[in-house]
């Protein structure tokens, strides 16, 4: 990370990493790469109720190249060797644009999810952005939760309206 050495909030970055102690277990957060691209595929896939191997591997391989990319920033989070949450985004411009964030159920209410959104962002202010922007659905009150606590405000609502016949 740019920032090694600095405090953010509850975790401190040191030499890539990031160590955080959350309800005694320990956590570790460190950048996210193309070794956590199947990972995030098998996540991906299991979110829209994909078992197709054929089908997570093209998931994969989109994954990692996203990764590799030149906008991506991703944190994950580690208990021990175990991959127990993730967030990341693209750079568009002076904004991160948090793409996905998720911490496993046996490790929420944690102080994870908050932890991560500051790894992310300081990742992203060493690369230039100036501002943080993530969505989340309307009934997802432990996401804006995390949003208010962390100083987010509300700026954008988004409406949707399926285009299917309604005959």
């Amino acid at each position: 990370m740019t920032e090694i050495g600095r405090t953010m909030g509850k975790a401190r970055i040191s030499r890539g990493e990031l160590s955080a102690q959350s309800n005694n277990t320990p956590i570790k957060l460190r950048r996210l790469d193309t070794s956590d691209a199947s990972y995030r595929a098998r996540y991906a896939a299991e979110c829209d109720g994909i078992s197709d191997e054929s089908k997570v591997a093209r998931i994969e391989r989109r994954m990692r190249d996203w990764i590799k990319g030149p906008c991506h920033v991703g944190i994950v989070a580690l208990a021990g060797e175990r991959r127990v949450g993730h967030v990341d985004g693209e750079i568009r411009g002076t904004r991160l644009v948090i793409e996905d964030i998720y911490v496993e159920n046996a490790y929420r209410s944690r102080g994870i999810g908050g932890r991560l959104l500051e790894a992310i962002s300081a990742e992203a202010r060493g690369r230039g952005a100036t501002v943080v922007e993530f969505d989340t659905e309307s009934d997802n009150l432990a996401m804006q939760r995390v949003g208010r606590r962390m100083g987010f405000t509300l700026t954008r609502l988004y409406y949707e309206r399926q285009l299917i016949d309604q005959a």
